[in-house]
């Protein structure tokens, strides 16, 4: 498992305290609750892709082929990774509800 450091483009620092009166709907305990979810929903993906990796080839190929469809087992591991890492990594602009791509740096 990893132990993530709260992101550090935008974060609880950086929003002033109209944020958590206005635009929040989560109390500051809360948000830190939700973000350590968010880091182990990554951790889960993490080592669920590695199980996979570990698999036989040829185990790996039966599966795709077994289940080969746009949205395969390994393809929703890896976009999912992707996801949490992205949403862990601009954790206070996602509460406050900034869409990404729009997130200051």
């Amino acid at each position: 498992m990893t132990n993530h450091d709260p992101p550090h483009r935008v974060t609880i620092e950086t929003i002033d305290s109209n944020f958590w009166l206005t635009h929040a709907p989560l109390a500051k305990s809360a948000f830190m609750d939700a973000y350590a979810a968010i880091s182990r929903v990554e951790d889960i993906l993490t080592e669920a892709g590695e199980l996979l990796d570990k698999l036989p080839s040829a185990i790996q190929t039966a599966i795709l082929n077994h289940h080969n469809d746009p949205a395969t087992l390994q393809h929703c591991l890896r976009w999912g990774l992707q996801a949490a890492k992205e949403i862990r990594e601009d954790w206070p602009a996602v509460v406050a509800g900034i869409p990404c791509g729009e997130v200051p740096t």
